[in-house]
Protein backbone atom coordinates (compact mmCIF):
# COMPACT_ATOMS: atom_id res chain seq x y z
CA UNK A 1 0.00 0.00 0.00
CA UNK A 2 1.87 3.06 -0.88
CA UNK A 3 1.15 6.67 1.01
CA UNK A 4 -1.44 7.72 -0.87
CA UNK A 5 -3.12 4.42 -0.31
CA UNK A 6 -2.78 4.70 3.29
CA UNK A 7 -3.36 7.76 3.64
CA UNK A 8 -6.83 7.53 2.05
CA UNK A 9 -7.36 4.05 4.08
CA UNK A 10 -6.99 5.89 7.12
CA UNK A 11 -8.89 8.65 6.54
CA UNK A 12 -11.91 6.49 5.52
CA UNK A 13 -11.56 5.12 8.93
CA UNK A 14 -11.52 9.01 10.66
CA UNK A 15 -14.49 9.54 8.33
CA UNK A 16 -16.48 6.55 9.52
CA UNK A 17 -15.95 7.61 13.43
CA UNK A 18 -16.05 11.28 13.31
CA UNK A 19 -19.23 11.83 11.01
CA UNK A 20 -22.09 10.23 12.85
CA UNK A 21 -24.44 10.91 15.50
CA UNK A 22 -23.45 8.47 17.95
CA UNK A 23 -22.46 8.61 21.37
CA UNK A 24 -20.02 6.26 23.28
CA UNK A 25 -20.62 4.78 26.61
CA UNK A 26 -18.97 2.33 29.10
CA UNK A 27 -20.50 -1.15 29.85
CA UNK A 28 -20.15 -3.51 33.10
CA UNK A 29 -16.79 -4.32 31.94
CA UNK A 30 -15.62 -1.09 31.48
CA UNK A 31 -15.60 -1.73 27.30
CA UNK A 32 -16.77 1.04 25.12
CA UNK A 33 -20.74 0.48 23.22
CA UNK A 34 -21.83 2.71 20.97
CA UNK A 35 -25.55 3.88 20.36
CA UNK A 36 -27.60 6.13 18.12
CA UNK A 37 -30.82 6.81 15.91
CA UNK A 38 -29.00 4.82 13.05
CA UNK A 39 -28.55 1.25 13.11
CA UNK A 40 -26.13 1.52 10.16
CA UNK A 41 -23.83 3.85 12.10
CA UNK A 42 -23.76 1.80 15.07
CA UNK A 43 -22.91 -1.19 12.95
CA UNK A 44 -19.95 0.46 11.01
CA UNK A 45 -18.81 2.18 14.39
CA UNK A 46 -18.49 -1.38 16.06
CA UNK A 47 -16.80 -3.02 12.47
CA UNK A 48 -14.28 -0.39 12.95
CA UNK A 49 -13.48 -0.72 16.13
CA UNK A 50 -13.13 -4.70 15.50
CA UNK A 51 -10.73 -4.12 13.08
CA UNK A 52 -8.37 -2.47 15.63
CA UNK A 53 -7.62 0.22 13.00
CA UNK A 54 -9.82 2.98 14.26
CA UNK A 55 -12.13 3.28 18.03
CA UNK A 56 -14.50 6.77 18.46
CA UNK A 57 -13.59 7.72 21.58
CA UNK A 58 -15.60 10.32 22.85
CA UNK A 59 -17.28 13.62 21.50
CA UNK A 60 -19.02 16.89 23.04
CA UNK A 61 -20.10 20.00 21.85
CA UNK A 62 -16.60 21.66 21.24
CA UNK A 63 -14.25 18.21 20.52
CA UNK A 64 -13.91 15.03 19.31
CA UNK A 65 -11.70 11.77 20.05
CA UNK A 66 -10.66 9.04 18.27
CA UNK A 67 -7.95 6.52 18.15
CA UNK A 68 -5.85 5.61 15.03
CA UNK A 69 -4.19 2.35 14.91
CA UNK A 70 -3.38 2.66 18.56
CA UNK A 71 -3.05 6.79 18.59
CA UNK A 72 -5.58 9.61 19.88
CA UNK A 73 -6.35 12.04 17.78
CA UNK A 74 -8.57 15.16 19.14
CA UNK A 75 -10.38 17.43 16.86
CA UNK A 76 -12.08 20.72 17.98
CA UNK A 77 -15.33 21.03 16.25
CA UNK A 78 -16.04 23.99 14.30
CA UNK A 79 -19.16 23.19 12.80
CA UNK A 80 -21.92 20.28 12.05
CA UNK A 81 -24.33 19.83 9.09
CA UNK A 82 -26.83 17.15 9.96
CA UNK A 83 -28.66 14.84 7.89
CA UNK A 84 -31.58 15.80 6.18
CA UNK A 85 -33.96 14.56 3.46
CA UNK A 86 -33.23 16.71 0.86
CA UNK A 87 -29.31 16.74 1.34
CA UNK A 88 -29.16 12.79 2.21
CA UNK A 89 -26.08 13.86 4.05
CA UNK A 90 -24.16 14.62 6.69
CA UNK A 91 -21.06 16.29 7.21
CA UNK A 92 -18.81 17.63 10.36
CA UNK A 93 -16.23 20.65 10.15
CA UNK A 94 -12.85 20.00 12.07
CA UNK A 95 -10.11 22.53 12.97
CA UNK A 96 -6.40 20.87 11.87
CA UNK A 97 -4.79 19.71 14.92
CA UNK A 98 -1.33 21.28 13.29
CA UNK A 99 -2.21 23.64 10.47
CA UNK A 100 -4.48 26.44 9.40
CA UNK A 101 -6.45 24.50 7.74
CA UNK A 102 -10.02 22.75 8.50
CA UNK A 103 -10.63 19.20 7.48
CA UNK A 104 -14.08 18.14 6.56
CA UNK A 105 -15.42 15.07 6.26
CA UNK A 106 -18.86 14.24 4.11
CA UNK A 107 -20.98 10.44 4.13
CA UNK A 108 -24.53 10.14 2.85
CA UNK A 109 -26.26 8.41 -0.33
CA UNK A 110 -24.64 7.59 -3.51
CA UNK A 111 -26.77 9.92 -5.05
CA UNK A 112 -26.08 12.79 -3.46
CA UNK A 113 -22.31 12.53 -2.55
CA UNK A 114 -21.13 11.37 -6.56
CA UNK A 115 -21.95 14.81 -7.72
CA UNK A 116 -19.89 16.35 -4.36
CA UNK A 117 -17.01 14.59 -5.75
CA UNK A 118 -14.08 16.00 -7.69
CA UNK A 119 -14.15 14.71 -11.63
CA UNK A 120 -17.60 13.04 -11.33
CA UNK A 121 -19.13 13.69 -14.85
CA UNK A 122 -22.73 12.02 -14.08
CA UNK A 123 -23.86 8.26 -14.01
CA UNK A 124 -21.59 6.13 -16.01
CA UNK A 125 -19.91 8.91 -17.39
CA UNK A 126 -16.12 9.43 -17.26
CA UNK A 127 -14.03 12.42 -17.20
CA UNK A 128 -11.64 12.22 -19.86
CA UNK A 129 -9.23 14.44 -17.94
CA UNK A 130 -9.08 12.19 -15.20
CA UNK A 131 -6.07 10.37 -14.74
CA UNK A 132 -6.70 6.76 -12.91
CA UNK A 133 -3.70 7.63 -10.63
CA UNK A 134 -5.73 10.98 -9.48
CA UNK A 135 -7.35 10.10 -6.14
CA UNK A 136 -10.95 10.28 -8.03
CA UNK A 137 -9.73 8.38 -10.27
CA UNK A 138 -11.60 4.74 -9.92
CA UNK A 139 -14.56 7.02 -9.47
CA UNK A 140 -16.89 4.91 -12.23
CA UNK A 141 -15.43 1.49 -10.49
CA UNK A 142 -16.59 2.69 -6.99
CA UNK A 143 -20.07 3.17 -8.54
CA UNK A 144 -20.55 0.40 -10.53
CA UNK A 145 -19.60 -1.27 -7.02
CA UNK A 146 -22.20 0.39 -5.40
CA UNK A 147 -24.81 -0.55 -8.02
CA UNK A 148 -23.78 -4.01 -7.47
CA UNK A 149 -24.10 -3.94 -3.37
CA UNK A 150 -27.23 -2.53 -4.29
CA UNK A 151 -28.93 -5.33 -6.39
CA UNK A 152 -28.00 -7.31 -3.48
CA UNK A 153 -30.20 -5.49 -1.26
CA UNK A 154 -27.42 -4.13 0.94
CA UNK A 155 -27.71 -0.18 2.29
CA UNK A 156 -24.88 1.77 0.86
CA UNK A 157 -22.83 5.35 1.52
CA UNK A 158 -19.82 7.11 0.43
CA UNK A 159 -17.70 8.78 1.99
CA UNK A 160 -15.49 12.04 0.88
CA UNK A 161 -13.39 14.60 2.55
CA UNK A 162 -11.54 18.08 1.59
CA UNK A 163 -9.75 20.74 3.26
CA UNK A 164 -10.69 24.60 3.94
CA UNK A 165 -8.52 27.33 4.47
CA UNK A 166 -9.19 28.11 8.46
CA UNK A 167 -7.06 30.59 10.61
CA UNK A 168 -9.82 30.94 13.01
CA UNK A 169 -10.76 34.33 12.15
CA UNK A 170 -13.94 33.02 10.05
CA UNK A 171 -17.69 32.97 11.94
CA UNK A 172 -18.87 29.10 11.87
CA UNK A 173 -21.82 30.81 11.73
CA UNK A 174 -21.13 32.29 8.48
CA UNK A 175 -19.91 28.64 6.78
CA UNK A 176 -22.50 27.51 4.40
CA UNK A 177 -23.04 23.64 3.57
CA UNK A 178 -22.80 24.64 -0.34
CA UNK A 179 -19.14 25.43 0.42
CA UNK A 180 -18.50 22.18 2.15
CA UNK A 181 -20.25 19.74 0.17
CA UNK A 182 -18.52 19.97 -3.03
CA UNK A 183 -14.91 19.32 -4.49
CA UNK A 184 -14.59 16.42 -3.02
CA UNK A 185 -12.06 13.39 -2.71
CA UNK A 186 -13.80 10.23 -2.81
CA UNK A 187 -12.40 7.98 -0.23
CA UNK A 188 -15.08 4.87 -0.13
CA UNK A 189 -18.17 3.41 -0.16
CA UNK A 190 -19.99 0.80 2.27
CA UNK A 191 -22.61 -1.39 2.38
CA UNK A 192 -24.59 -2.96 5.45
CA UNK A 193 -27.17 -5.92 5.00
CA UNK A 194 -30.27 -4.43 6.99
CA UNK A 195 -32.05 -8.04 7.90
CA UNK A 196 -35.59 -8.83 7.97
CA UNK A 197 -37.31 -9.33 11.48
CA UNK A 198 -38.39 -12.81 11.59
CA UNK A 199 -41.95 -14.22 9.83
CA UNK A 200 -42.02 -10.52 7.47
CA UNK A 201 -42.76 -12.55 4.37
CA UNK A 202 -45.24 -14.72 5.79
CA UNK A 203 -47.05 -11.89 7.66
CA UNK A 204 -46.96 -9.70 4.91
CA UNK A 205 -48.91 -13.05 2.58
CA UNK A 206 -51.28 -13.44 5.33
CA UNK A 207 -52.35 -9.72 4.94
CA UNK A 208 -52.34 -9.96 1.24
CA UNK A 209 -55.26 -13.20 1.59
CA UNK A 210 -57.21 -11.06 4.22
CA UNK A 211 -57.57 -8.42 1.51
CA UNK A 212 -55.30 -6.02 3.31
CA UNK A 213 -53.15 -3.50 1.31
CA UNK A 214 -49.63 -3.22 2.12
CA UNK A 215 -47.48 -0.68 1.26
CA UNK A 216 -43.43 0.19 1.76
CA UNK A 217 -42.44 3.14 2.40
CA UNK A 218 -38.44 3.52 2.27
CA UNK A 219 -35.69 6.68 1.99
CA UNK A 220 -33.10 2.89 0.69
CA UNK A 221 -31.36 3.62 -2.82
CA UNK A 222 -34.43 2.73 -5.63
CA UNK A 223 -32.51 -0.60 -6.29
CA UNK A 224 -31.79 -1.22 -2.71
CA UNK A 225 -35.59 -0.96 -1.63
CA UNK A 226 -36.59 -2.93 -5.15
CA UNK A 227 -34.22 -6.12 -3.53
CA UNK A 228 -35.81 -5.27 -0.08
CA UNK A 229 -39.51 -5.48 -1.82
CA UNK A 230 -38.30 -9.30 -3.37
CA UNK A 231 -36.57 -10.57 -0.05
CA UNK A 232 -40.15 -9.86 2.09
CA UNK A 233 -42.33 -10.74 -0.97
CA UNK A 234 -43.67 -7.41 -1.82
CA UNK A 235 -42.48 -7.84 -5.45
CA UNK A 236 -42.52 -11.16 -7.24
CA UNK A 237 -39.05 -11.71 -8.51
CA UNK A 238 -39.84 -12.06 -11.94
CA UNK A 239 -41.16 -8.36 -11.82
CA UNK A 240 -38.09 -7.03 -10.23
CA UNK A 241 -36.25 -8.75 -12.79
CA UNK A 242 -38.05 -6.66 -15.70
CA UNK A 243 -38.22 -3.66 -13.42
Amino acid sequence: MSNGEKETFEDFFRCINLCHDCISLKNDEGEIVYNGPSVDEVCLLDMSAETGIAKFLNRDSDTCSVEIRGKTESYNIIKMFPFTSERKAMSIVLKHPTQDKAICYVKGADSSVFPMCNGYAGIGKEDGLMASTDPNGQILEVERSVEGMAKLGLRTLLYGVKEIEWDGTRDPLDLPVDEIECELTLLAATAVEDLLQENVKECIEDFRQAGISVWMLTGDKGLTAKEIGVSCGLIPPEQNSNA
